[in-house]
């Protein structure tokens, strides 16, 4: 018996599994988005996230998601603002 993904017979078949894994495929990509996106907004580094994701470079999970890190510079600066406010002057330059 022949497999009915092969099936020249019912070229339907093929279309309506390829759109079922279409789906699947989507739905996984979102899960995905949406669990890097979360990750990002807690504050975890590209590095963490690239391990987490399976990425093989941190390269990619930052040219894939990078689009989420558009305030990342003013908490940078704010932190470092912060943690300066906080060092004594008499021990800031030494």
């Amino acid at each position: 018996m022949r497999s009915p993904i092969a099936s020249t017979e019912n070229p339907m078949l093929i279309n309506s599994e390829t759109a079922l894994w279409r789906n699947k495929s989507k739905r996984l990509d979102f899960l995905r988005h949406s669990h890097a996106s979360m990750l990002i907004e807690m504050g975890f580094a590209p590095l963490e996230i690239a391990d987490r994701l399976g990425h093989e470079s941190v390269k990619t999970t930052l040219d894939t998601y990078s689009h989420l890190y558009p305030d990342k510079d003013q908490q940078l600066a704010d932190r470092l603002n912060q943690f300066r406010r906080a060092v004594p002057p008499e021990e800031e330059f030494s």
